[in-house]
Order: C-alpha cells, then sequence, then structure tokens
C-alpha cells in the first residue's frame, strides 16, 4: 500500500462479479488504490457495457479500457475458429497480456486478478500457490510462438500482418518483468472466496446484475 497517491495495484477486468469484488475489496476494505484496466470484448451486450460502466461509476475506480485493432482482431479471430474451432483465443491471449502490460506502461508490478485457473480446469496445484506463472504471459522468442493456430512468421509473411500490429498479442520478454519485479497474484489465495457470495459483493457494491 501507498500513501502517495500513486496506483499500488492493477487489477484487470470487465466489472463482472469477480474483477468487480476484487477492485472494490482491495480499494475499500485494504485501503489500497488499484488502477483497473480492461481488454475489450469483441462486441459489448448490452449488460455487459452496463456492468462495465457501474463498476467504475458505482465502484469509484480509475479505468483505462483497452481496444485491439479491429481489422487485425477480425482477422485474427477468423483463423481461429477456422484452425481450432476456438473464435475467442485471441480476446483470451489480450486478456492474460493487458494487467502485465499495463504494469510495465505504468510502472506498477503488483497485479490482482480474482479467483485461480485451477478452478476450471487447470492444473489443480496452481491452487497451492499465490502466483501466476509467468509462462502465461511471456516469451522467450515471439517469432516462435503461434496465435489463432497460425505460427507468427506465417502471419506476418502470408497475411498481410505487420509485426507492429501485433503488439497487444504479443507476449511480454520475462527479463523486462523481472527487472520491474512484476507479480501477478490470485485474490482467492488470501481470502474466502465463493463465488455466489462474490456476487451478492457484487450486486451491493458495484451495482452488478446478471444477464437476464
Amino acid at each position: 500500500r501507498k500513501d502517495d497517491g500513486t496506483y499500488d495495484c492493477i487489477v484487470p477486468g470487465s466489472g463482472g462479479k469477480d474483477s468487480a469484488f476484487t477492485a472494490h475489496y482491495l480499494k475499500y476494505g485494504m485501503g489500497m488504490n488499484p488502477l483497473t484496466v480492461t481488454w475489450a470484448p469483441h462486441q459489448y451486450t448490452e449488460i455487459g457495457w452496463k456492468n462495465f460502466k457501474s463498476w467504475i461509476d458505482i465502484g469509484g475506480f480509475d479505468n483505462i479500457l483497452f481496444h485491439p485493432n479491429g481489422k487485425l482482431h477480425r482477422k485474427l479471430t477468423s483463423l481461429a475458429f477456422q484452425n481450432l474451432g476456438h473464435p475467442f483465443q485471441p480476446f483470451i491471449i489480450g486478456q492474460k497480456l493487458t494487467g502485465p502490460r499495463a504494469s510495465l506502461l505504468y510502472n506498477i508490478p503488483l497485479i490482482f486478478y480474482g479467483e485461480n485457473q485451477a478452478e476450471y480446469g487447470n492444473n489443480i496445484e496452481d491452487n497451492y500457490k499465490p502466483t501466476m506463472d509467468l509462462s502465461f504471459f511471456t516469451t522467450d522468442s515471439f517469432l516462435d510462438s503461434t496465435i489463432a493456430g497460425v505460427p507468427v512468421n506465417v502471419l506476418l509473411d502470408k497475411y498481410d500482418v505487420e509485426m507492429k500490429d501485433l503488439t497487444m498479442y504479443r507476449p511480454i520478454e520475462k527479463e523486462r518483468l523481472e527487472n520491474l519485479g512484476t507479480k501477478v497474484h490470485y485474490l482467492s489465495y488470501y481470502t474466502k472466496w465463493d463465488p455466489q457470495e462474490m456476487f451478492y459483493y457484487a450486486a451491493e457494491n458495484t451495482g452488478f446484475r446478471p444477464n437476464p
């Protein structure tokens, strides 16, 4: 916690119940000053946009909304559907990278997500660690990576994509994060985490509403 008015942590999210609880608990329960950051979805639903705005306006948070290059995002989404049967894969890449990227952009090394990914099919042993493994958002060689089922060098060579357009999808060099001391923590490691209780808390404190 800092007392000089600067941000002391980053909370990536969209205003769903988990990010709503995380940001609100850290700010009002722990006295911290989180900067919330959001990777925009392909298309906002009416209730999704309302919840996002309520998170900021009722919850009371500063927010930076990252929008990817729409032309490229459509292309990658189409390729992901054709090659992987998974059109949301480019969006998920952005979800994983937005927090750590904001950490570097704004020199804020502490990042908080809500519950551990192990709750949704990842290695259950990850539940015993408070932090996300660096491999989820770092790389040693971007050219050896694939996006939407296509190797990066093929995207550059055959799909009319330039390297500069891939910035938002590019995992971060591990050394840069280590030099800053960036760590991604799960709040669920430190406090009781009950999804139903998160819903009640978010509804009361940030105006969260379920999709009717």
